[in-house]
């Protein structure tokens, strides 16, 4: 996982990763002794998962996300979603 550029690893990093680091894991960080891309692929393989659906149609596409957005309103969604608003 190559974290720097991937954006959605890189928010799940700024937004739900580093709030959870010790003092001792940020000093590892900036030091090169901790590895952040390690403590952003655990969290999204311990704590993350999704599911897809395969659509014939853009307009099939965007409707599913906006109402896959409309429910995940006020479950964290908006950590990483621009678009929830």
């Amino acid at each position: 996982m190559k974290t720097w550029t991937d954006p959605f690893c890189v928010y799940v990093g700024d937004r739900l990763v580093m709030s959870r680091l010790s003092i001792d894991q940020m000093k590892g960080v900036f030091s090169g002794e901790y590895s952040l891309d390690d403590a952003i692929k655990e969290f999204v393989l311990s704590q993350l998962s999704y599911r897809y659906l395969l659509v014939a149609a853009d307009p099939t596409a965007r409707a599913l996300e906006k109402h896959g957005l409309e429910i995940a309103k006020g479950q964290g969604a908006d950590l990483l979603n621009s678009i929830v608003g």
